[in-house]
């Protein structure tokens, strides 16, 4: 049975209902079955709702003057889950197709309903630490490592460094995700660095350490380097506290195995003012097969030269964690904007949602779509863009960096109709307007960027030949080559399906 929380909130009224919905098809009834149970104190019911969970400090004193992007900022950074897939568990409904108002504070919110797949979500985690078994994160913002408050700007990619020790001259990486107006996107390989997995066999330093089973292949805290368009390494990226008064650090190790690690390694180095500093590093690891986050925290004594660290696949809380860039050299390539620009691949990596109703497990593949002018309906394909393929609620596709030969573009006279005027004159633009998974494009399913509601504002993915300036009465929209979005955060990936609104 689906359950829903209501958490309901008017100006600092610290009162909450909690209401647990039954949406029909369990017991074969029409309706929503909803119970309520008054008089809960607010700091209680959160706390209540969340203490079975893997995170900390969700109270009322802490969340009440909280916006919702803020909490749910909160909650990926303490479970693993990125700020994308939290958002769509909290709606303005209860059958979920209406998400919050990100930048409205908790206490002021009024009604809103938290899913129970949150909750199944966070409870599936366990004591290894989010994401166990593979890694990805979206869309989250990085910041400058020597100014923790500043966010940085621009481009880059984002490749993994399989070397445990020194590098060879010409060494190999791996993509790993891309950084875009200073968001991260990151998706750990799943192949490719096998040849760098090592046991403890291979390296004997380790040998004071248990490893169970002794053949696990690791892949020891894998770094994360940034390249700009030159192809010139210009940083490393790290997970870390954000503070000098605690230090900690969150990196990515693969095993080939479900392995247990434990012991304590005692070693020594030099640094460069001629200073030998000693120190002992705890292991406490137990972890699954695949991508785990290993968090490394402790103190160095500047007095004694010494350290005392420990290595440990219990996350724990991350608040305070913040995506750093130690950069060097030329650093990020220019970004035009937040709405893209520029020819390149662009990576969608998205939850959808579905209108009227919302369900977590829409799977579809959408191979048509038409434009703003010219309404016919054409395949992806014959613009050279792949298929748009929906797996258990989730979008993942990259559109090209240029388009095929066959693309058919609006031009300026063909946009006349439409109340658009372009310039140059020899400038074309590419509406990638709604997407189809039916070849009569009848409506009836369809999917669009935009905003959710019976009358949502459509937007669109802008393919556009050179940097255009479109004009439509006394609006003026600059684009740069290649694509173009708005990225607000008021926009979402709908699918809209009459057939499922009962």
């Amino acid at each position: 049975m689906k359950r829903n929380w209501l958490i309901g909130l008017s100006g600092v009224l610290l009162a909450v209902s909690l209401v647990f919905v039954s949406c029909g098809g369990d017991d074969g009834g029409g309706g929503p079955e909803i119970k309520k149970t008054s008089g809960d104190d607010f700091a209680t019911a959160i706390e209540e709702a969340f203490e079975d969970l893997p995170v900390e400090g969700i109270t009322a004193a802490a969340v009440k003057e909280l916006t919702f992007d803020q909490l749910f900022e909160e909650l990926a950074n303490q479970t693993g889950l990125s700020k994308d897939e939290i958002k769509k568990y909290f709606t303005q409904d209860v059958d979920g197709t209406n998400p919050v108002d990100g930048s409205i504070k908790i206490k002021d919110a009024g009604d809103f309903y938290i899913s129970e797949a949150l909750w199944d979500d966070l409870s599936g985690k366990d004591e290894t630490g989010p994401g166990s078994g593979s890694i990805s994160v979206t869309k989250v913002q990085v910041y400058d490592a020597q100014d923790t408050t500043k966010a940085i700007t621009g481009k880059a990619t984002v490749k993994l460094d399989p070397y445990l020790g020194d590098r060879p001259s010409n060494p190999t990486y791996l993509n790993a995700g891309t950084i875009a107006n200073g968001k991260l996107t990151l998706t750990l390989p799943s192949t490719g660095f096998e040849d760098f997995l090592f046991t403890q066999k291979d390296e004997p330093e380790l040998k004071d350490l248990t490893i169970q089973p002794a053949d696990t292949k690791i892949l020891w805290s894998a770094r994360l380097r940034l390249f700009n368009a030159a192809g010139n390494e210009i940083g490393r990226l790290r997970y870390e506290k954000a503070s000098q008064s605690d230090d900690g650090e969150i990196s990515y190790w693969y095993f080939d195995k479900d392995v247990r690690i434990t012991g304590t390694l005692s070693s020594s180095e030099e640094h460069d003012n001629g200073i030998t500093w000693t120190g002992t590093d705890k292991y406490d690891i137990n972890v699954k097969k695949g991508w785990n986050p290993i968090r490394y925290y402790g103190t160095g004594n500047q007095t004694t030269h010494t350290w005392d660290y420990t290595c440990t696949s219990t996350i724990g809380n991350t608040s305070g964690y913040k995506w750093t860039l130690d950069w060097w050299g030329d650093g990020l390539d220019p970004d035009s904007s937040e709405s893209g620009g520029g020819a390149q691949a662009v990576v969608i990596d998205e939850p959808v949602y579905q209108y009227p109703k919302n369900e977590s497990n829409l799977t579809t593949t959408l191979k048509y779509y038409h434009g703003m002018a010219d309404r016919t309906i054409r395949t992806l394909a014959s613009a050279g863009i792949p298929d748009f393929v929906v797996t258990n609620g989730h979008l993942n596709v990259t559109l090209p960096a240029t388009l095929s030969a066959d693309a058919v573009y609006d031009t300026d006279s063909g946009l006349a109709g439409s109340g658009l005027t372009i310039a140059p004159s020899d400038a074309k633009i590419f509406f990638l307007n709604a997407l189809y998974d039916n070849s009569d494009g009848s409506g009836e399913s369809l999917l669009h960027w935009g905003k959710i509601g019976d009358n949502g504002d459509a937007n669109y993915f802008i393919y556009a030949n050179k940097d255009v300036t479109v004009t439509r009465g006394s609006e003026v929209i600059q684009l740069k080559a290649g694509w173009n979005w708005d990225d607000s955060d008021t926009y979402n990936w709908t699918y809209y399906n009459w057939d499922n609104e009962d």
